[in-house]
């Protein structure tokens, strides 16, 4: 009895195999008869498949144009056995329901490949679309056995329906457009929409390219470059396509752009959404465009894409509230720094403070954006900036904002001196918004708050300045004596305070402070002997005019009556001041 290489009859014993395990040993045999592999090989059937458009490019795969007259294009498939055994591959395909032509099964050789042609069919009545082509090979016998791995090749690709409008058909895409000359920007709204962002009356960048219906990019074309062209019919340059299909257009660049005029104002627009048009128009009829093309194979085609454009910003001092910085300079040497002197307020003093915001480039008002004023306070033993709190205030029409602050005193702990003060540094910024980017600079000025004013003794002196804090009745020494003003009869004498005699001399110096009379020694003996003059004077000429009678005019004997009683007091005030001086001497003498 002959048997086929590979088929072996398995008798079976009277306990029996069950079914399964006969199948087992009928695939071990069969695996048996095939080669072994070396390890450069596949050890267990494998197919590998791809397909490639019959066209020059390579995507799509099938391409049928419903304006011919054939309507079917083919794709060419490469199947390939990797390994040293025979075996069949059966080729799958679907079109997407469109008819197709495909061989059923391949039979490959050991390593061998071997290509075929796929084709598709389409009708008039198709919709001009894309559609997609599935091919499919599957390893179904090795060396005449079924395999006992399951080995497939999957591939797959477009099926495009054209027709002549399609394929004449251009396409635009803007790839980057942004500030200056390569950077880009983008904001996203409160409603979660992103743009890209431009600055009104600065310059601007457009990168974009220009491609055929399959994708090509097409070189050495005409663009149209528009700014809001519902408003501007006129594009505000034209830029040719490169070897590549791209444009790389720079309003900054006197080369491409003599005006060098940027993002201008439209119809009164300043900021907000703008729209930026690339358009391909072949047919020339807009005014300062590309010319007419004659071909007239391509049409035209053009890309809208929606802007944010925003203005930047300059925030400038308008009313100062300080002073820059606070420095550590005593040119007077008084124990005061200069800028305290200067600019030291006391709590609760009013601090005002004015800026205006302006757009950069047209000097103009921005109305209704946040103006921030942050607080912080300086503290020496931390040896740091605190920030207390913030403000913010809108600008109004003229994009003026101003703040009004009740200064506030913050102790520090171990303080000393000018360090007791409190410095506030103030600083004003604009955080920006939808329309205007934040400004780009801020204004920091800071304030000098001094210690709160004591006044102990509730005179209306400060105790700063109070020479007696603890005296209602004094404030002022001028002297330095140790006694107030108010009290010293010598304010400006700092050896003499009292006077109690009130003779013009102070009780120090006074050697009779309690006679008005007398001050010191010299005066008594002065004074003793001045009317000691007088007297004798006096009671020599008397003498005279008794003898000689001579003297016209003389006296009436009452009045003469008056001289000796003058002469008469002034004896007694002597011995009243002789009487004094004995008492004086017994009072020094008492020691």
């Amino acid at each position: 009895m002959h048997f086929d290489s590979g088929v072996v009859l398995i008798k079976p014993p009277v306990c029996g195999f069950s079914m399964r395990k006969t199948i087992a040993l009928v695939l071990l045999l069969a695996l048996g008869t095939m080669p072994l592999q070396t390890s450069a090989q596949v050890s267990v059937p494998a197919v590998d498949l791809q397909c490639l458009s019959d066209g020059p490019s390579e995507v799509p795969l099938i391409i049928i144009n419903l304006s011919e007259t054939v309507l079917n294009d083919t794709a060419i498939c490469m199947v390939t056995n990797p390994n040293t055994y025979s075996e069949r591959i059966q080729i799958g395909v679907s079109a997407d329901g469109l008819g197709f032509d495909a061989p059923v099964t391949i039979d490959l050789g050991p390593n061998s490949e071997q290509s075929f042609n796929v084709t598709v069919s389409a009708n008039q009545s198709i919709t001009p679309g894309i559609r997609m082509l599935n091919v499919t090979a599957t390893v179904v016998e090795a060396n005449g056995a079924p395999p006992p791995n399951t080995a497939e090749s999957y591939t797959e690709g477009e099926i495009w329906i054209v027709n002549d409008e399609i394929i004449r058909s251009t396409q635009i895409e803007i790839t980057e457009i942004g500030p200056f000359r390569s950077t880009a920007e983008s904001f996203t709204t409160s409603n979660g929409i992103e743009y890209p962002v431009l600055y009104l009356k600065e310059s601007f960048h457009i990168d974009a390219i220009m491609s055929g219906w399959n994708g090509t990019a097409i070189a050495n074309k005409c663009l149209n470059v528009y700014v809001d062209p519902q408003e501007n019919p006129s594009p505000v340059i034209t830029v040719n396509t490169s070897e590549n299909g791209t444009i790389e257009w720079f309003s900054g660049d006197p080369l491409q752009n003599p005006t060098l005029k940027g993002i201008e104002t439209t119809g009164g627009k300043l900021e907000g959404l703008r729209t930026i048009r690339v358009a391909y128009e072949p047919n020339g009829e807009t005014v300062d465009a590309c010319d007419a093309e004659s071909s007239g194979n391509l049409s035209s085609s053009h890309t809208d894409v929606e802007v944010l454009i925003r203005s930047r910003t300059d925030l400038i001092l308008k009313e100062s509230w300080g002073y820059f910085n606070a420095d550590n300079v005593d040119s007077d040497g008084d124990g005061l720094y200069d800028s305290v002197e200067e600019y030291g307020i006391l709590e609760d003093e009013i601090v005002t403070g004015e800026v205006v915001l302006l757009r950069d480039r047209l000097d103009l008002g921005v109305a209704n954006e946040d103006i921030v004023f942050n607080f912080h306070y300086y503290s020496t033993s931390n040896d740091t900036w605190i920030f207390d709190h913030d403000e913010t205030h809108f600008t109004n029409t003229q994009g003026i904002a101003n703040f009004t602050w009740s200064a506030k005193y913050v102790q520090n702990d171990g303080c000393n001196g000018t360090s007791c003060n409190t410095k506030w540094k103030i600083t004003a910024s604009h955080p920006g918004s939808e329309l205007f980017a934040p400004a780009m600079d801020n204004y920091t000025s800071q304030v000098i708050v001094l210690p709160p004013i004591l006044d102990s003794d509730g005179d209306g002196v400060d105790d700063d300045n109070d020479a007696f804090p603890d005296d209602p009745e004094e404030t002022h020494d001028d002297d330095g004596d140790g006694v107030g003003n108010n009290t010293d009869v010598f304010p400006q004498d700092p050896d003499e305070q009292f006077d109690d005699d009130d003779d013009g001399v102070g009780n120090n110096a006074d050697e009779f402070p309690d006679n008005p009379y007398a001050s010191n020694w010299s005066t008594i003996y002065g004074a003793v002997g001045t009317l000691l003059v007088l007297l004798i004077g006096a009671g020599v000429m008397i003498s005279r005019m008794k003898k000689q009678d001579e003297l016209p005019n003389v006296a009436s004997s009452s009045e003469l009556q008056q001289l000796d009683k003058q002469i008469e007091e002034l004896q007694q005030k002597k011995n009243e001041m002789i009487a004094q001086e004995d008492v004086t001497e017994q009072m020094f003498n008492d020691d």
